[in-house]
């Protein structure tokens, strides 16, 4: 049971580590862009 909880979280991190800054970036960049048009 607890390696099996391990092992999902490390693939969470994991998954995190890959994924977040390109999601940031896009967030950040939308966000710019919508403060730009209000």
């Amino acid at each position: 049971m607890l390696k099996r909880a391990e092992t999902l979280f490390s693939a969470k991190d994991m998954i995190k580590s890959e994924f977040h800054t390109p999601i940031r970036k896009g967030v950040n960049k939308s966000y710019e862009n919508r403060k730009k048009y209000n």
